[in-house]
This record gives structure tokens, C-alpha cells and sequence, in this order.
């Protein structure tokens, strides 16, 4: 109505007889609901990394699985990829150490218009710069370019212990020996301890820096 600091007032006097409709428009956030939402990724990165970087978070935040239709999928990233769209952590998590057993924690994603969406039960796995593969972290979401390096046997070696190893490795970093496997010399058809392990470096086979290139 017309009364100053009651709108909702709706008792009809002289100063209070023109009543006007109004609609509040619908927020982003609202419109990604509708749309059918945001969830969590799970994604690793290597001890390190700057959590504060310019769109970290947001590799933690995905367009809900059960969103079907292309068209709401294009809309809700459309949403998601708006450079003022940005996204932080409720949840202060560092990299400062390795952590492969995550506790989940809290995305806000705060849309151009203010509006924002809390994505839940978000983890973040944190990987030494040099990690041995096993069963239980074989299948842990790995940093992004993360190396994957294999040990083979060469000429003149039997066996390998573990024989096998593998390594998921930050591209840059260099092996040391206790990162090899132990390797057995077949000495009984006249081969030399100790075994000498080369890269893939051409013309550099003690080259142990690990690269794309250069990972078994």
C-alpha cells in the first residue's frame, strides 16, 4: 500500500488507497537451483600448492550429476565460469602437508549478484611431491599433471623389489636412490653389481628428473 515503511499494510484510508504488485526478480542462485544445482568434486594436488590461486576452489564445485539436459548444464556453467563468480573454502584447508585421508569440507560460491550456493562434503587430497603407489591411494583423485613413473627391468637384471612399483610424481621433481626398486643382477651369466638404473633422456641416461618424457 501506500503507508511509509508498511507496504504490507493493507487497511484502506484516503492516504492509503492505491495498491500496487510487485515481484522480487530471482536470484542466480535460485536459478541454478531450478536448474538443478551444484555438487562436490573431489580433486588432488601436490603439497604446496596456493590454495588462494585464482579459481582453486572451483575445481571443487561441478554441475550436479543428475542434471541431464544440456541446455540447464550449459546454463548452471555458464554461471559457474562468469569471471565474477568466485568460490572459497568455509572450511580452512591448507596443502601444507600430505593428506591422503581427507576430512570433506564447505565450498561458497558467490554468484555476480551476491547470491550464493554452500557446496557440502567436498575433499581435498593433498599428495607428497613424490608418492608411492599402493592399494589404498591407487585410486585417489591425483593432482593435476601429476606424473605417473614405472621401474623396468633392463638388461642383465632378474627381479625387482618391489617389482611392481610405481610412483606418482610432481613433474620437475628428481628421483633419488632410495626411490628405486632394489634390483637383482643376474651374476650367473656374468653381470656386474650394482645395476645402473637410465632414464629416457637421449644421450642423458642418469637424467633422473622426472618429466612427460622422462617417467620410466
Amino acid at each position: 500500500g501506500q503507508t511509509k515503511d508498511k507496504p504490507e499494510d493493507y487497511k484502506v484510508t484516503e492516504n492509503n488507497k492505491t495498491f500496487t504488485a510487485t515481484a522480487t526478480k530471482e536470484t542466480t542462485a535460485e536459478k541454478v537451483k531450478k536448474a538443478g544445482g551444484l555438487e562436490n568434486k573431489d580433486f588432488g594436488v601436490f603439497v604446496g600448492t596456493d590454495v588462494n590461486a585464482k579459481d582453486f576452489w572451483k575445481k571443487g564445485v561441478q554441475v550436479a550429476t543428475s542434471v541431464t539436459e544440456e541446455a540447464k548444464k550449459a546454463e548452471i556453467q555458464g554461471y559457474l565460469d562468469n569471471a565474477k563468480t568466485t568460490f572459497a573454502d568455509m572450511s580452512s584447508r591448507t596443502t601444507d602437508q600430505e593428506n591422503l585421508n581427507p576430512t570433506a569440507g564447505k565450498i561458497k560460491v558467490t554468484f555476480e549478484d551476491g547470491s550464493f550456493i554452500e557446496v557440502e562434503n567436498q575433499k581435498l587430497y593433498v599428495w607428497a611431491k613424490k608418492t608411492e603407489n599402493n592399494d589404498d591411494n591407487k585410486d585417489k583423485p591425483k593432482p593435476e599433471g601429476a606424473i605417473q613413473v614405472n621401474f623396468a627391468k633392463g638388461e642383465g637384471v632378474t627381479a625387482l623389489d618391489p617389482e611392481n612399483k610405481t610412483m606418482t610424481v610432481e613433474s620437475g621433481q628428481t628421483l633419488e636412490e632410495k626411490d628405486f626398486p632394489k634390483a637383482t643382477v643376474d651374476e650367473a651369466n656374468g653381470y656386474k653389481k650394482p645395476a645402473i638404473w637410465s632414464g629416457q633422456t637421449k644421450d642423458k641416461p642418469e637424467d633422473y628428473k622426472v618429466t612427460e618424457n622422462n617417467k620410466t
